[in-house]
């Protein structure tokens, strides 16, 4: 092991030498015959993991950070983990984070602004303490900055505690610190390989090259094109596509190092420490042009100098401060643009010289003016801390974690790096054989923990807003999975997993549909035969009869389940519409069974739909409602006043059908792009166009529809109703009359019309704007609309119930029955009444 630099606290290791800086590398005759397995260097300390799991440490101990309280000048043996093996450390300004081999966390040093992530309020803790609030959790990676540490856990969680003072911590910028670690909530669900912390800066790195970072940005170390401090994170967008595999941070700079051995720097450049021949400040990341034509495998930032190893000559360049001995040149003079650190380096073939003992992996932390290089022997050649994924855990374990997927479905090769919005990345073929190799009937314990960690941990995590593209992987992946077809998971898995897909926000799932366009025909065909089973399930149960508390729920299942299948309709380019005429029979069957039963059904279908079922022709005021700018389009037409409708309007008897950025053009009429539209046939054009929305490019699938609808609901007497009429008989209507509601209220036990609780309660109501007392009525009957004849078939009734005045109202909705507490004051009422609705989840069923 070499190490140069600031001694003069006796981090280097080296004992008690005169020297207080040490220009160029010097071998650390402690290590001989030890195999060095990790290093931390802190501003003035250094400690040292042994392949054993035993810890070292040196230098500067005023503050505790040493973990003991031995000599300083020498490394000495961190005896409070002994019956730890621990496997990766990192330092901080005066705080130490140590991992073992279990997961777990221990540190000690300077806690002031809560780094340690410990309890108390001690200045320091000079024994090394567990940090139990991360004992359930399974962490791989640690990073600390100045007075602010990271935590990475193996299921693709990043935690933060410390110092917040710039928005370092990624939790936004209402506490100036945090004592205990903190869930950086807006990352879930991304599959990370490292995180990195600088001064006051921090960055996480995904599987296939995406950056994120946060925090201090005076200097541009974010790379963000500015200099504003972030306090959650944000994206790298210009190096997405770069292949970057290891991120580093020094003080106030970054440097990000390519698949291809290329290296970006950006941030502070006062010293040179980005390598541009220069003393400028980059806020973008900059290629580092004379590394170009040297293929980098490692890099790492000091506080303000970096370092490039390049295995083909077996040279360690460095650039940056030097005013410390910090570069290993020799001198203490700076350097702008990479130098090689003296030394008698020879090429690194992957395989150790047993003789020279030249093979080296290079380590240098982002907080010291000195740096450690130590070899690791055998063919491999990692940085600590590049961010390691292990496999090789036990296969039920690694299902446990809640982003486990992710981990495995990349393409082996460098596909996965060209992840976008156009381009998963993932490999579907290796995603189908593993789900289908652990989930078996050999298998039954496995399938069972599977199932249970996707119910409980996976699913429920899912968020409609997600960060990068990355965390969509999931949405793909997932119905591969052979628990999900299974009929005793439709209600635990399918449906909740269909309701985090339709919840999605506007752009995610629009990636998504980008991503099921270019799927193989046989898997995205097994999407869609999921949820069409699904319906078909549930339409199988309300046949035999769904009891009255179970009703909402019911309808909740089957709306999500058919707003699935609608999201899946639009991709229709490896699907023909006749493939979905078996889903819209189902769908015509629903709504017949909702006319037949007197249910409501939030099948929000516009009125055209019931005008084709009484067999009257859809106008242009329902293209209007159906497809607001193109009806204002057709309307202007026919509006226009001037002869030139040919020239101003240039069109034709054709319509052009847009699916995922291919066009197809439709002739309204026979030879219909040979017909201009002009003021004489300008009616008979949007005619046409009108019966083409909703007749020729539907036609199948309203066929089918209207069967099903017809097997419930056929006959004459349909023919006495008007389209709006059938309509409120499905979804019900919105003729509200709430004194009619209060009149035909019921009332148990001890109150009555007159009872002052009562009469506060409707005193209360009625105050109420109309959309709350919408949701009221979705919070009593599971809808906020009333049945087809009007508030006089809607009871209610109101009970008292006892607990006092702090609980909230309960409804039943399955009798329509609310549970009031005897409230006195009717600001106390009003608070607790619209808490309870503003809390519920409705059904949309009565």
């Amino acid at each position: 092991m070499l190490c140069w630099g600031n001694a003069s606290f006796g981090q280097l290791g080296l004992g008690g030498i005169d020297e207080e800086i040490v220009l160029e590398p010097r071998k650390s005759d402690f290590f001989l015959n030890k195999k060095v397995r990790d290093v931390g260097c802190g501003l003035r300390h250094t400690v040292f993991v042994l392949d054993d799991g035993t810890v070292y440490t040196c230098g500067c101990n005023d503050l505790g950070q040493l973990g003991h309280e031995k000599s300083r000048k020498r490394p000495e043996h961190v005896g409070a983990l002994d019956a730890q093996n621990i496997v990766s450390v990192s330092c901080g300004e005066a705080h130490t984070l140590a991992l073992n081999d279990k997961g777990q966390v221990y540190a000690w040093g300077l806690a002031t602004d809560g780094q340690l992530g410990l309890p108390g309020t001690e200045e320091c803790i000079r024994i090394p303490r567990n940090i139990k609030s991360l004992s359930d959790i399974q962490i791989m990676q640690v990073a600390c900055g100045y007075c602010h540490s990271l935590a990475l856990s193996k299921g693709s969680e990043v935690y933060s505690w410390g110092q917040n003072k710039y928005g370092q911590l990624g939790i936004g910028y209402e506490f100036k610190k945090q004592t205990s670690p903190q869930l950086i909530k807006s990352l879930l669900g991304i599959p990370f390989a490292q995180i990195a912390a600088g001064g006051a800066h921090s960055f996480v790195l995904t599987l296939s090259g995406a950056i994120f970072g946060w925090g201090r940005n005076k200097f541009g170390q974010l790379g963000l094109n500015d200099e504003n401090d972030r306090y959650v994170p944000n994206l790298l967008k210009s190096l997405r596509s770069q292949k970057i595999i290891h991120i580093c941070c020094g003080e106030d700079h970054t440097a990000a190092l390519t698949k291809e051995g290329g290296v970006f720097t950006f941030g502070a450049g006062g010293y040179g420490q980005l390598g541009h021949n220069s003393t400028s400040h980059e806020i973008n990341p900059r290629k580092v042009f004379e590394l170009m034509g040297s293929i980098v495998t490692q890099i790492a930032c000091g506080r303000q100098h970096t370092s490039a190893f390049v295995p083909s000559s077996g040279r360690i360049y460095s650039f940056g401060l030097g005013g410390n001995g910090q570069l290993g040149t020799g001198s203490t003079s700076n350097r702008k643009s990479p130098f090689t650190v003296k030394g008698n380096w020879i090429p690194y073939s992957g395989q150790c010289p047993p003789s020279t003992g030249k093979c080296v992996t290079l380590h240098i932390n982002s907080l010291n003016y000195f740096c450690i290089v130590w070899a690791l022997g055998g063919t491999e050649m990692k940085m600590s801390g590049a961010g390691r994924v292990r496999c090789g855990e036990e296969v039920n374990a690694r299902f446990l974690q809640p982003f486990f997927f992710f981990f495995f479905f990349p393409f082996s090769n460098d596909d996965h790096y060209r992840t976008s919005a156009r381009f998963s990345g993932v490999d579907m073929n290796a995603a189908r054989l593993l789900f289908h190799k652990l989930i078996s009937p050999d298998h039954p314990r496995i399938s069972q923990q599977v199932a249970a960690s996707l119910e409980k941990n996976l699913i429920p995590k899912l968020t409609t807003s997600l960060p990068d593209v990355e965390a969509l992987r999931l949405y793909l992946t997932l119905p591969e999975c052979p628990l999900m077809s299974d009929v005793n998971n439709f209600t635990t898995l399918a449906i909740p997993f269909g309701t985090a897909v339709v919840n999605l926000e506007k752009a995610p799932l629009k990636v998504l549909e980008n991503w099921w366009s270019i799927l193989e025909p046989p898997l995205f065909l097994k999407i869609v035969e999921l949820y069409k089973d699904v319906v078909v399930h549930l339409l199988k149960l309300y046949k035999i009869g769904i009891p009255n508390s179970e009703r909402r729920i019911f309808t909740s299942f089957l709306h999500t389940s058919l707003k699935v299948l609608e999201i899946l309709h639009r991709v229709t380019n490896v699907l023909t519409l006749n493939s979905y005429s078996d889903l819209f029979h189902l769908i015509g069957v629903v709504c017949g069974l909702a006319i037949y039963n007197f249910t409501i059904v939030d099948l929000q279908f516009p009125l055209a739909l019931y005008k084709k079922l009484l067999n009257k022709k859809p106008s242009l005021d329902d293209l209007k409602e159906l497809m607001p700018d193109v009806g204002r389009s057709m309307q202007q037409l026919l509006d226009y006043p001037e002869d030139d409708i040919e020239e101003t309007f240039c069109l034709n008897f054709t319509i052009t059908v847009e699916n995922f950025g291919t066009t197809e053009v439709k002739e309204l009429v026979p030879k219909g792009a040979d017909i201009p539209v002009v003021k004489q046939n300008r009616q008979e054009f949007v005619d046409a166009y009108v019966d083409y929305i909703f007749g020729k490019s539907v036609a199948s699938l309203f066929d089918a529809f209207h069967t099903g609808f017809h097997k419930v609901c056929g006959g004459k007497v349909l023919q006495l109703f008007q389209p709006s009429e059938l309509q409120a008989m499905v979804i019900g209507n919105t003729n509200y009359d709430w004194k009619e509601l209060e009149k035909n209220t019921e009332y148990k036990g001890e109150y009555w019309a007159d009872h002052p609780t009562i009469k506060i309660f409707w005193d209360v109501f009625h105050e109420l704007p109309l959309e709350k007392k919408k949701q009221f009525l979705l919070f009593l009957t599971g809808s906020d609309r009333i049945p087809i004849l009007g508030m006089k078939c809607l009871k209610l009734v109101i009970q008292p119930t006892g607990g006092g005045e702090g609980y909230l109202p309960v409804s039943h909705t399955c009798f329509n029955l609310l549970d009031l507490p005897k409230y006195t004051d009717k600001e106390t009422l009003k608070s607790k009444l619209i808490q309870a609705i503003d809390h519920n989840e409705g059904f949309s069923l009565v």
